[in-house]
């Protein structure tokens, strides 16, 4: 009876699990960075360019589809000019995917969704993978923005 109670006992254990003081286990840079780019994607979709832009790092690097690798004002001016030919922009990261790698830098990738209807009005779909390094100066911002493994992106179209 008493090998029958320890095991039991070594079995229940103390509720375990988790640990870092019964938190959720979530890294609190992950949340930062998932709520800067819930900021970013809700600035696109509301086409607030400064807004946009307060997400990007003035140190950009943009890698277009057909090899450029663009700065932040060519990446600001395609977003401008997307607002002004698209209407009823809607954005998403979905499975969104957060890699910190220390509390003042991170990488992201997700799958970029935007649906949007075009100047004569109808609706377009894009769909591409995207990986986002972000650094946080003060803010949470994005320094590259890129397909997986550094490919050229089409967003914005």
């Amino acid at each position: 009876m008493t090998f029958a109670a320890i095991l039991l006992a070594c079995l229940a254990g103390c509720g375990g699990g988790g640990g870092g003081g019964g938190g959720t286990g979530i890294d609190p840079v992950e949340v930062e960075i998932r709520a800067a780019l819930d900021t970013f994607r809700a600035s696109v979709q509301t086409e607030n360019l400064a807004q946009t832009k307060a997400g990007l790092a003035p140190s950009l690097k943009y890698f277009r589809a057909g090899g450029a690798i663009e700065p932040l004002d060519t990446f600001v001016t395609r977003i401008s000019g997307f607002f002004d030919k698209a209407a009823s922009i809607t954005l998403t990261f979905d499975d969104l995917g957060v890699s910190p790698s220390s509390e003042t830098s991170a990488s992201a990738r997700c799958s970029l969704k935007c649906d949007y209807r075009d100047a004569a009005g109808l609706p377009q779909h894009l769909e591409e993978t995207a990986e986002l390094d972000l650094e946080r100066v003060g803010t949470w911002q994005i320094t590259a923005l890129s397909r997986f493994n550094k490919e050229g992106m089409t967003f914005p179209p």
